[in-house]
């Protein structure tokens, strides 16, 4: 679930402060003494989703410029090859997730031998990722002929899961003291090198080229030194998805590097404590199956479409994931960063007004991401027209996919919007339930449109099935005692009437600009 600021009835204290001790003779109308830990907790909530917001939206704008520059060179093939291995990648942690990072930040313990317990296991878990990747490289890049980059992409693409695991784990303190624009920061630092380098491995060749022809002398003084051909195209390997994973490993040692600098007073090292151990363990045993399942649920579709189609259909796939993804980023990054935090303390310190704080939550939230997915129904095939029209091959078809992805991300962000209540009051089962259920309906809703319709109606089933899978997060939350019904009902009849008219005002906005 994504978080918002909630207002000033959110009660709790930041994890870092001790709440001062009630004063048994302290008069019933006097103001108690832990009213300013509460003040603080909720402008660190507001000021963690502004933060979290500009960050988020930030990144997300200079990814699109980034895109864009890169379609100019790349094709589709390579595109898509990229999200294949990010989703074999993100496979991998999530089989091996045991909840870490959620722990961490839900649990009272919060001395060295806990997190550095915790470390370790990172650790050990990175490199056992990157054995395993190596070890699926070339069976995966058998299954289909456009697969077989991976062969070689993989292994080396891989390589991030070993510089995540020495992570420190003061980014996940940062987290939970809601120190947010420090992990804004780092986020935000981490997307303008990966970016960069990306961007410079790719028009490597044509500056050298350029150079070569406009300025010999220049040429010669560096291909001399470096051994450069003197005919022919430099490193042309560059201009294809190799330019993506270099910028994804010099991304993933920025961050890793920035965090140990997050928290001063954490400085991790190799550790093993028992009973920390059987804590983590204990936590996300449910956590571990329901990542298992979210994987498959959260994946299916590139999995059907780099399978069943092909992958140059998935290189356009996620071109438009791309725009697509804004608002359920943005929902994803305040509930991580933020919401699922506060929402942890409230529940540890105020659990009698539970409900009443997370509807407060849920409104600030979900109105201003829906609305921002309206508005990627209304301007996502005039926004891939104008940027994409010069790519060196043609993307413009991604905008009625932007549509599609928007449309079934309205009904999420309602659902999804319980997400973290499940982890905040420790009932992990039912975090796994809604995820098994996500899968089911993804699938089912998916295949079922690849029947009716082939290749479109596959991507058609894809935006229904979000609707479906609302009805299994309200049988869960009601069961955990906190749906809410009156608001969901609301934002869905709302969603749906605003989607009509945003994709009406679509057409409109095409047919003026191309007339």
């Amino acid at each position: 679930m994504s978080g918002s600021p909630p207002t000033s009835a959110l009660s709790g204290v930041d994890a870092s402060v001790s709440p001062a001790p009630e004063d048994p003779g302290t008069d019933p109308g006097t103001e108690p003494a832990e009213s300013k830990p509460q003040d603080s907790l909720v402008k660190k909530v507001i000021r963690g989703g502004l933060w979290t917001g500009g960050g988020v939206i930030a990144t997300q704008m200079m990814a699109f410029a980034s895109n864009i520059l890169l379609s100019w060179v790349l094709l589709r093939e390579h595109f898509g090859v990229m999200v294949l291995i990010n989703t074999i990648i993100t496979g991998l942690r999530m089989f091996s997730d045991v909840g870490i990072t959620p722990c961490l930040i839900q649990n009272k313990r919060e001395d060295p031998a806990f997190y550095n317990t915790a470390w370790t296991i990172q650790v050990f878990r990175g490199f056992a990722l990157w054995v395993v990747a190596c070890l699926l490289a070339w069976p995966l890049s058998q299954l289909q002929r456009d697969w077989a980059p991976l062969a070689l992409l993989l292994p080396v693409a891989a390589l991030t899961t070993v510089i995540d695991g020495f992570r420190s784990t003061a980014y996940i303190t940062a987290n939970r003291r809601l120190q947010i624009a420090k992990i804004a920061a780092v986020e935000f630092g981490t997307a303008v090198v990966r970016t960069v380098v990306m961007l410079m491995a790719v028009y490597l060749p044509d500056a050298l080229v350029w150079l070569r022809e406009n300025h010999p002398a220049s040429w010669d003084a560096i291909a001399g030194p470096l051994n450069l051909p003197a005919s022919g195209l430099p490193l042309p390997v560059l201009q294809t998805a190799w330019s993506l994973v270099v910028g994804l490993l010099a991304g993933a040692v920025f961050m890793t590097v920035a965090s140990h600098f997050m928290v001063r007073e954490v400085r991790n090292r190799l550790h093993f404590e028992k009973k920390a151990f059987s804590e983590l363990i204990q936590y996300g045993k449910w956590l571990f199956v329901s990542t298992v399942i979210t994987f498959f649920a959260a994946t299916t579709d590139r999995w059907i479409i780099g399978g069943v189609l092909s992958i140059a259909t998935l290189g356009l796939y996620g071109v438009a994931m791309r725009f697509a993804e804004l608002g359920p980023l943005l929902f994803r990054m305040v509930g991580q960063w933020v919401g699922f935090p506060a929402l942890s303390e409230v529940y540890r310190r105020d659990p009698e007004s539970f409900g009443k704080k997370l509807l407060k939550l849920r409104i600030a939230v979900c109105i201003p991401i829906c609305v921002l997915l309206l508005g990627m129904i209304l301007l996502g095939p005039l926004v891939t027209y104008i940027c994409y029209r010069g790519s060196r091959d043609n993307l413009v078809e991604a905008g009625w996919i932007i549509q599609v992805l928007s449309f079934m991300s309205l009904a999420g962000t309602v659902a999804s919007s319980y997400g973290s209540v499940y982890l905040a009051i420790g009932r992990t089962f039912y975090n796994m339930l809604a995820v098994g259920g996500q899968f089911v309906c993804l699938t089912t809703c998916s295949l079922v449109g690849y029947a009716i319709y082939g290749e479109s109606g596959l991507i058609l089933g894809l935006g229904a099935s979000q609707w479906l899978k609302y009805v299994v997060d309200a049988v869960l939350i009601e069961r955990c005692g906190y749906y809410q019904p009156k608001f969901d009902l609301l934002m869905l009849v709302l969603s749906a009437v605003g989607t009509l008219i945003a994709l009406w005002g679509s057409n409109v906005l095409v047919h003026l600009w191309v007339l």
